[in-house]
């Protein structure tokens, strides 16, 4: 999609190398694999259970990639690993939603691996990797405004 989500806040920009193959967007939810960057919404694709995805997904969550690579390159790409910044996705189903419900990358049904760019809600909030700060009650593909949750990054970071 190539879509820049930023919206407003500081940055904490970093370098990751892009593993090789792989087609990382502007504004894709980035994964840590081997220690290259490759894009979350392919790294989980199985025939798990969408809950499953969705672990695995938030569990291996660095950030959002502010730089594209094409497939073949590997040169390091910035992704921002900030708490403090807030980015608009898509929401994947209609919902209304408030200042601190917890959200999470859309994993989709058994067989479906993550979705590029979009949102829906975590209501355990086990899987969570973001919180709305702006609130609303709209259709699915409504941009809903969030921050990214610092222990899904951490846990990324230290692992």
């Amino acid at each position: 999609m190539d879509i820049n989500p930023y919206r407003s806040g500081e940055q904490v920009l970093i370098q990751v190398p892009v593993a090789s193959a792989t087609v990382i967007d502007k504004g894709d939810q980035v994964a840590l694999s081997a220690g290259k960057a490759v894009p979350l919404d392919s790294t989980y694709d199985t025939s798990s259970a969408a809950a499953a995805i969705a672990d695995a997904g938030s569990n291996a969550f660095l950030g959002i990639a502010m730089d594209a690579s094409a497939s073949g390159d590997t040169d390091a790409i910035k992704v921002d690993i900030s708490t403090s910044a807030i980015y608009e996705f898509d929401l994947y189903a209609a919902a209304a939603v408030s200042v601190g419900d917890m959200m999470t990358f859309y994993a989709g049904v058994s067989g479906d691996n993550m979705t590029a760019q979009t949102i829906t809600a975590d209501t355990t909030a086990s899987f969570a990797t973001c919180v709305v700060v702006e609130e609303h009650s709209s259709a699915a593909g409504t941009p809903t405004k969030v921050k990214m949750l610092e222990q899904r990054i951490l846990s990324t970071l230290l692992t």
